[in-house]
């Protein structure tokens, strides 16, 4: 319950952390904070592209924390108002900069993934290397890893996926890795034996729970059916 708790506390703050990045951008572009709530309706409201966004995060955020006091002074709140915007936060500090960056730059990384898909299917190191950007953010950025996942992506990547990441909410879970298909077989062993094994996990249980293979295809779409 203590672990629940304490993760949900954490999760609050990282939420809080965008809500918070979004309003004091929004105060710097001499927008209304008050209907700004995320950084995507401040993308809404300034037509800003995800890099447009990103260059914004950097000219309207100082890295390092924020503390309590200096956001209300920018946005000009009390601390009821305060207590309002970040909700079941308890943070007193808030790492604007570092929430900003990575959101802006999932964007950035997912129009760009969108971009070589369309353009370039043939750069398949390209788009390994923005899932592994991708990692590193939620690393570093979102501090939603954990060491047993960043060594995971990692003997993933030692064993040939052009790239890896986490998936889900952090804090353990999952990840997924772009593999090329002619050593699907031999990457499985390989992470196996690196990673399975020592945890005694026999090849059949981790293969059959924790290591499986799936292929790209189209997502949710609308489908007509003529009448």
């Amino acid at each position: 319950k203590q672990w629940y708790q304490r993760r949900v506390a954490i999760t609050a703050g990282r939420v809080a952390g965008g809500r918070l990045a979004a309003d004091v951008i929004a105060t710097e572009l001499g927008l209304d904070w008050n209907h700004i709530k995320k950084l995507q309706p401040l993308m809404v409201a300034t037509n800003m592209t995800p890099k447009e966004l990103l260059e914004s995060v950097e000219e309207h955020l100082h890295p390092g924390a924020y503390t309590k006091d200096e956001i209300m002074g920018i946005l000009g709140v009390d601390d009821s108002t305060f207590a309002s915007i970040i909700g079941k936060s308890s943070n007193e500090v808030f790492r604007l900069y570092d929430r900003a960056v990575h959101v802006a730059g999932e964007a950035s990384r997912v129009a760009e993934f969108r971009r070589i898909c369309d353009e370039n299917p043939a750069d398949i190191q390209g788009l390994g290397r923005l899932i592994d950007e991708s990692h590193l953010s939620l690393k570093d950025k979102y501090n939603v890893s954990i060491e047993e996942l960043d060594n995971l992506t990692q003997i993933c990547r030692d064993a040939g996926a052009l790239g890896s990441r986490l998936v889900g909410a952090g804090f353990g879970g999952c990840t997924i890795s772009m593999v090329p298909k002619e050593i699907a077989d031999e990457f499985i062993s390989q992470v196996w034996e690196a990673y399975y094994k020592p945890l005694n996990i026999s090849f059949e249980e981790a293969t059959s729970k924790h290591l499986f293979v799936s292929s790209p295809c189209a997502g949710a779409c609308v489908l007509k059916v003529p009448s």
